[in-house]
């Protein structure tokens, strides 16, 4: 992202300027930033640096870096602290498409961290993350799950090698015709802040297990990559009420209905869910019944339906713990009972038939209890011996338009459940 679009920095901190331009606009560095994350320019510990620029992580604008190995790349995370009773926020660190390492970090308060452009929030102490990447040219992501927005720096270091077991600093290239360029930034000495907890190695590498001369000692936690789990709803029971209208019927039909849903495997629990929805409506109408378009008679429509099936829901947008926006998407089969009684006689019949529904539906709150309204459309097919089709024959499928407006409570079940 270039500097130009970062938030306003005060006037006298201009090396905050040099160190972001440095960062984003050098086209032979070793680790670059592809995305689009604004900025935010914390006060920095390290010798002959006041501030340090970080990019600010929120749900689905991930950190984005470009790593031309091979190599490491140091990540340091932080998050805002808005509170005594924040959570830790969780995210992903990947290399390339595949989830390296689960990052989790606690709202612990930095005393000694200020913004340059807001000082009065707060955020919390460093959490350090070390990524290998091999030769090539390889994408380090870090990407947010839950909790506070994040804030993201990386920096890159050149390989450990190794003699004999002991390891030793990268020798220069005395083959290079070319003079060496000046250290870069990224290959500068990372330098802890001392209330900072130990960095954690989440790939293996016995050679880190040995103190360097330029890196702070590294303690092997994780010999694997660990897949990314948030908390997210397993099992969803929605009960709803409102009314149908229909091409059937004069005025709405009221019609109450339940759902479950189910984290869906392989998917984002937190965006996907598969449910089962039961509806049930009744209706009474007075019908004109007409002969080549002349009304001849006046009869009483009485019908009462089930509507069962299945859809596919997907959160669209959402505000973490105060408002979601989602669409879903289904097919219904439809069973009832329909009654015309006149005057002179009443005949009953079976109501048999098959829609696919579309509805779209807000929710307010957080997760674990709230309220939600829905819209869906009902299209498709119903036939009964009773209802007549545009040719008028009898019990010969016939359109069904219909869509209700509802509105409900959602009850949450959540576990740890695994993000893809």
């Amino acid at each position: 992202m270039s500097c130009y679009d970062r938030r306003a920095v005060r006037k006298e901190t201009v090396a905050t300027f040099l160190l972001c331009t440095l960062l984003t606009s050098r086209a032979d560095a070793e680790l670059s930033a592809v995305s689009q994350n604004a900025l935010l320019f914390v006060t920095s510990t390290e010798a002959g640096e006041e501030w340090k620029a970080y990019r600010v992580v929120r749900p689905r604008r991930p950190a984005v870096f470009r790593v031309d190995g091979p190599g490491r790349v140091l990540i340091a995370i932080r998050s805002f602290v808005e509170g005594e009773n924040d959570e830790e926020s969780i995210a992903a660190i990947l290399e390339g498409q595949r989830v390296v390492s689960t990052a989790r970090i606690r709202p612990l308060l930095d005393e000694r961290a200020a913004l340059a452009d807001d000082g009065a929030r707060r955020i919390s102490q460093i959490a350090l993350y070390l990524v290998q990447v091999g030769p090539g040219t390889t994408r380090v992501s870090v990407r947010h799950s839950s909790g506070a927005d994040l804030l993201v720096a990386a920096r890159f270091a050149p390989p450990l090698e190794t003699v004999d077991g002991l390891v030793m600093p990268r020798p220069l290239d005395t083959n290079d015709a070319a003079p060496k360029a000046p250290a870069r930034i990224a290959d500068e000495p990372w330098e802890v802040e001392d209330e900072a907890p130990a960095p954690t190695v989440r790939q293996a590498d016995p050679a880190l297990e040995s103190p360097t001369v330029d890196e702070p000692p590294i303690r092997a936690e994780l010999p694997f990559p660990r897949a990314l789990t948030v908390s997210a709803p397993r099992v969803a029971f929605d009960l709803r009420g409102g009314v149908l209208f229909s091409r059937y019927a004069r005025v709405p039909a009221p019609v109450v209905g339940v759902d479950v849903r189910f984290a869906m495997p392989g998917l984002d629990a937190r965006r996907w869910a598969f449910g089962l929805a039961i509806d049930v409506t009744h209706s009474s109408n007075d019908v004109i019944v007409r002969s080549n378009g002349a009304p001849v008679e006046i009869v009483s429509l009485d019908e009462t339906a089930v509507f069962a099936g299945v859809d596919l829901r997907r959160v669209l947008f959402e505000v973490p713990d105060r408002f979601q926006t989602y669409a879903g998407l289904g097919a219904q089969g439809t069973i009832g009972r329909v009654a015309v009684r006149s005057r002179a006689r009443q005949d009953r019949a079976t109501l048999v038939g098959g829609v696919g529904s579309l509805r779209l539906g807000w929710t307010l709150g957080t997760e674990g209890a709230r309220p939600f309204a829905e819209i869906r459309t009902l299209v498709g097919g119903v036939a009964s011996d009773l209802l007549r089709d545009s040719r008028g024959a009898a019990g010969s499928a016939t359109s069904f338009v219909a869509f209700t407006v509802s509105l409900g409570w959602r009850f949450e079940l959540s576990a740890d459940l695994a993000v893809e």
